[in-house]
């Protein structure tokens, strides 16, 4: 039995079509990117930058690490106020660090580090 070539197309696009979202997202989405910042005195001398494809940590000292960004996953919130992501990145050895943020999309735009609870970071 021979397929009609439009019956072949639809099914051959709906295949790469699930395909393609099995995989996880690297786009950094844009609200995300910048320079975020807290005047909180524990952490007002560092900083974390996201960029397209790049993860920054600047510490008090001076010091900078930097890692590729391997994954972004959206994540629901328990506040529908809030958006949940993780971001996967790459560390040496193989090793894959974990950082999960919460973004409030203002305005101000306010991100919130999963594991530090109230502090709000604002872009610089």
């Amino acid at each position: 039995m021979k397929i009609p070539n439009r019956s072949l197309l639809i099914g051959f696009l709906t295949a790469a079509s699930l395909l393609a979202g099995c995989r996880p997202g690297k786009t950094v989405p844009e609200e995300l990117t910048g320079k975020w910042a807290t005047s909180v005195p524990e952490y007002r001398d560092t900083y974390f930058q996201i960029t397209e494809s790049t993860l920054v940590f600047g510490d008090k000292d001076g010091g900078i690490n930097s890692y590729p960004i391997e994954r972004v996953r959206r994540k629901k919130s328990e506040n529908p106020d809030w958006e949940l992501f993780q971001i996967s990145y790459g560390m040496e050895h193989s090793v894959r660090g974990e950082f999960s943020i919460l973004l409030f999309n203002g305005p101000p735009e306010i991100i919130r580090l999963k594991n530090l609870g109230d502090i709000a970071w604002s872009r610089q």
